[in-house]
């Protein structure tokens, strides 16, 4: 199993960013490659650009200003594959962590896919950088 860990500083306010993250229906906007997200509670379906689709089990801790992920079904050869995410105060700013493992279905796979997971957080958190730093 691998483990990725990714962080970033936003120049905005924690409310600001969680306004994002707490969305689960707002990936779309900062998740490379998602065309859509649904969400019915617990549940959230992210469509791609090809059609692929990621079902996902969330968590929500809205006063920690945290969220856990468990991909259900994804188009990756994965065997499990969760993570959390979660926004700090950092000064005036927002850090904002994410921790995701996973396991592929074949070990010998397992460093590519850690590697493509890894440059995927990392665009997310540039994305979502971007995105709250404009509305804020």
């Amino acid at each position: 199993m691998k483990t990725i860990h990714a962080e970033i500083i936003i120049q905005t306010s924690v409310p600001q960013v969680w306004a994002l993250l707490g969305d689960p229906t707002a990936a779309s906007r900062y998740v490379p490659g998602v065309v859509q997200a649904r969400f019915d509670g617990t549940h959230r379906v992210c469509v791609l650009a090809n059609g692929a689709e990621i079902h996902e089990h969330l968590t929500f801790n809205p006063e920690q200003h945290a969220l856990t992920y468990r991909h259900v079904k994804t188009p990756m050869p994965v065997r499990h594959s969760a993570g959390a995410f979660r926004v700090r105060p950092e000064g005036d700013c927002s850090r904002v962590e994410v921790t995701a493992e996973l396991e592929a279905n074949s070990a010998d796979m397992e460093p590519a896919l850690a590697a493509m997971m890894s440059e995927g957080l990392k665009a997310t958190l540039q994305n979502l950088k971007l995105l709250a730093e404009r509305a804020g």
